[in-house]
């Protein structure tokens, strides 16, 4: 646990941005669903 706290100490960026890639790609994934879903229900 400690050698982890030290890297997000020392990458930082790396981090965030890593975190806000899986944001991006679960949200990504949420749309998706929400579209197939809408279309299901129209047809």
């Amino acid at each position: 646990m400690f050698l982890a706290l030290l890297e997000l100490r020392a990458a930082r960026g790396r981090f965030l941005l890593m975190g806000s890639v899986v944001v991006l790609v679960a949200a990504l994934v949420g749309i998706v669903s929400g579209f197939t879903t809408g279309l299901g229900d129209d047809t």
